[in-house]
């Protein structure tokens, strides 16, 4: 048994070690699919695939006349809406402004007071009315501060980066380092909000006091609130029945928790928006967009842009939780103040007709030789006795320029493919005359290789003559030959020429 030294097989164990972590990176994010479009030859119906993760523009798309082209979106984010929009000219890409919205608004947003009171003296062993009051409403304040277990505008700065940025270039590398490092038992890092999405959730709604588990979480709530309702009425009643100068002292601290109370009652409902809104947050799937010739006539050839924008959903949403006082969302919201669209990338197409007449230009080899005949002289003891009919055959190579008239075209793994009939003209070096060829032809890309019969002069031998007939030395030095028309098999390897904008 042969053994491998270890010193080779280090590098070995090291390449794999980093493809699997180079895979596991990556493993939130969307192998993306192959499209079927081509972008060398005319196409039919086909597909075009965009990696939201990394948009890249598609190269100028051509399509026969009344073909859909269907534009597929992977790895998009839960916080956007894709559109594809049709654009007759260069796309401008919208100034997003919600990045200074929400630097205006944030600082509008909401913040609870939380009193903190002077210590309570050491109550004496029967405490007075006064000083029973006074500890009434401390608790009360502390109770409100636990009603909502976040600083919302603190948490609102955290979807910074998805409302004002697009999607991440490294967003599925962080996506798979925070995947293996659960896995590693590590201390974690923020979850990616793009393709480490459901991690990502939990972790949101678990920062604004919400519990994922537990559906019924807004009501534990509501039913703080209202507890905290009947207290501030009884320490109210309690404060009524004091002195004068006690209700003085404590009138301050009461009205404190009763406007902070009011505070916490006007972000329920934004809060509970916002719990809603991340709640019924979902993984995008995969996308779809048709692109449809739309021109009048048939036979004209027309190119269109669409631009694939993406409108940020989060944006609308913060916007309106922010914003101080909370106005719920209004069907007029979408007319009045639309949210701005990002150029994500444009998508090119030319609508043509098939051209059904091309040109190429190659050689073809005809299978059989040309004939050309001649005397050649026999010797005995060195004088001429005589001549003898001889014959040479010869192989040759033709150039030729054809003409094709398509008869299928299609694509075939994203390459342009094509059948022709096909008929060209070309020199014979062998006959010094011209050659014909007629018959089918077949394209891969902008190679063709064809089956033609080849249609040209030869000579055959006349008056009688055969190969290897003698003759005496004083009859003529050269048999008498013909020239004649020929037919002979050929191949054929040429480079197309169509005739259209594609230049492939």
């Amino acid at each position: 048994m042969t053994r491998i030294p270890v010193s080779r097989l280090i590098p070995v164990l090291l390449l794999m070690m980093l493809f699997s972590l180079s895979r596991q990176s990556r493993s939130q994010c969307i192998q993306p699919p192959s499209g079927t479009c081509s972008y060398t030859g005319l196409n039919g119906n086909c597909k075009v695939v965009i990696d939201r993760s990394f948009p890249a523009a598609p190269a100028t798309i051509y399509a026969r006349r009344g073909s859909t082209i269907t534009v597929v979106v992977v790895n998009s984010s839960p916080f956007e809406q894709l559109s594809l929009d049709f654009s007759s000219a260069k796309a401008v890409v919208p100034t997003d402004n919600f990045q200074a919205l929400l630097g205006g608004q944030s600082g509008n947003l909401q913040k609870f007071s939380v009193v903190m009171l002077d210590q309570v003296r050491e109550a004496p062993l029967t405490p007075t009315p006064e000083d029973f009051l006074k500890a009434t409403i401390a608790a009360i304040s502390s109770e409100q501060s636990g009603v909502f277990t976040t600083d919302f505008n603190t948490f609102l700065t955290t979807l910074g980066p998805i409302i004002n940025s697009s999607i991440l270039a490294t967003a599925c590398d962080d996506a798979g380092a925070f995947t293996v490092a659960k896995k590693a038992d590590r201390v974690l890092p923020e979850p990616s909000p793009w393709y480490n999405f459901e991690d990502w959730k939990k972790a949101a709604l678990t920062k604004i006091g919400f519990d994922p588990s537990n559906p019924s979480d807004p009501t534990k709530v509501n039913l703080k609130i209202k507890n905290i309702d009947k207290e501030i009425i009884d320490a109210t009643t309690a404060l009524s029945k004091l002195p004068q100068d006690q209700q003085a002292n404590l009138r301050p601290l009461l009205d404190t928790v009763t406007q902070n109370q009011l505070a916490i009652k006007a972000r329920i409902v934004p809060n509970q928006d916002l719990i809603l809104w991340i709640s019924g947050l979902s993984d995008p799937t995969q996308q779809e967009f048709p692109l449809k010739d739309h021109s009048i006539n048939r036979d004209d050839w027309s190119q269109a842009v669409w631009n694939l924008n993406a409108t940020n959903t989060a944006s609308v949403e913060v916007k309106r939780v922010a914003a101080s006082p909370y106005k719920p969302a209004q069907p007029t919201d979408a007319l009045l103040a639309p949210p701005s669209k990002n150029l994500v990338a444009a998508v090119t197409v030319q609508f043509q007709s098939a051209s059904r007449i091309e040109f190429s230009t190659g050689i073809m080899v005809p299978a059989r030789p040309f004939h050309s005949y001649a005397t050649a002289a026999i010797a005995s003891n060195g004088a001429v006795t005589g001549n003898v009919v001889q014959e040479t055959l010869t192989y040759t190579v033709v150039p030729l320029a054809l003409v094709n008239i398509g008869i299928k075209q299609g694509i075939v793994r994203k390459q342009p493919v094509a059948g022709f009939a096909s008929i060209g003209t070309g020199y014979n070096p062998a006959t010094s005359s011209v050659e014909f060829g007629v018959g089918g032809t077949f394209s891969w890309k902008s190679l063709q290789i064809g089956v033609l019969a080849d249609i040209g002069r030869d000579q055959q031998l006349a008056g009688g003559f055969y190969v290897g007939e003698q003759f005496p030395a004083s009859n003529p030095p050269k048999p008498l030959t013909s020239t004649q028309w020929s037919v002979k098999p050929a191949v054929s390897l040429s480079v197309r020429i169509p005739i259209t904008s594609i230049g492939k």
